[in-house]
């Protein structure tokens, strides 16, 4: 997924949420979605990124599944925060 598409992404799913302060800060999801990706993207041996989490995620909100996409969305943050504390592990020592 590319960088604008997985921000789109999140910024569509805070959008939904009619959420004021979610929205408020979409701005800073944003900004950090964008440090997140072109980190992940200089890591060295990097997988393919998994897409079905985003998409379980998109189903059981169009579903009206509240606690099911609540925890989807957990798993994927916790995929990313993964995601990201690799390419720091893999990153060149400087």
């Amino acid at each position: 997924m590319a960088a604008s598409a997985e921000t789109e992404f999140h910024l569509a799913v805070i959008a939904a949420t009619h959420n004021g302060l979610f929205v408020t800060i979409g701005g800073t999801v944003k900004t950090a979605l964008r440090v997140s990706f072109s980190l992940t993207q200089k890591a060295a041996g990097r997988p393919a990124m998994d897409l079905i989490p985003y998409d379980s995620v998109r189903a059981t909100i169009l579903a009206r599944r509240g606690d099911e996409a609540s925890a989807t969305m957990r798993r994927l943050l916790d995929f990313s925060r993964l995601r990201v504390l690799g390419a720091f592990e893999t990153a060149p020592k400087v």
